[in-house]
């Protein structure tokens, strides 16, 4: 069962690689869609005093486009509430001419069908492990009794699939 919990956690890990970025200009950027920007030194200075990101690049929803300034929304910060994350957004006003890329979020189709058919390839052995009563390494199992020996025959019996 550990070998089934390790590809549940490579499978969830996997989920955020279901989306992908492309380059993109401004004019092609709709309002409410995820972008990720990559500043100018000058512009990501300017932009640390509210938004507390370390990097030049900065994800966020575009929310509208100016004659020479962009409008996002950004994470600002986030705080531990209880036993969740709860994230803070902040809109700020980028100056076009900080702005070196624009990339735009997309969903990776081929991806997401690879990693959805692994999991429900995985929920579907871990259901049949639990309803057969399959727990484990064979290393683990008693040892077989008398009776054991003559449910298997009478489970060798059984006709599948006619």
């Amino acid at each position: 069962m550990r070998r089934i919990e390790g590809w549940a956690l490579v499978l969830a890990a996997a989920l955020p690689a279901c989306y992908s970025y492309r380059p993109a200009s401004i004019p092609e950027v709709s309002p409410e869609q995820t972008v990720r920007v990559r500043l100018a030194p000058g512009e990501a200075g300017r932009l640390s005093e509210y938004v507390k990101a370390e990097s030049r690049t900065m994800d966020g929803t575009f929310l509208e486009e100016g004659r020479d300034s962009v409008m996002m929304e950004v994470a600002s910060f986030s705080e531990l509430e209880g036993t969740r994350v709860q994230t803070f957004r902040q809109r700020v006003n980028i100056a076009r001419a900080g702005i070196l890329d624009v990339e735009l979020k997309q969903l990776d189709r081929p991806k997401t069908y690879l990693v959805t058919g692994l999991a429900a390839a995985v929920a579907v052995f871990v259901a049949i492990d639990k309803l057969t009563g399959n727990r484990g390494s064979e290393t683990n199992r008693p040892v077989p009794g008398p009776n054991d020996a003559r449910r298997s025959r009478l489970l060798l019996r059984i006709p599948l699939g006619r």
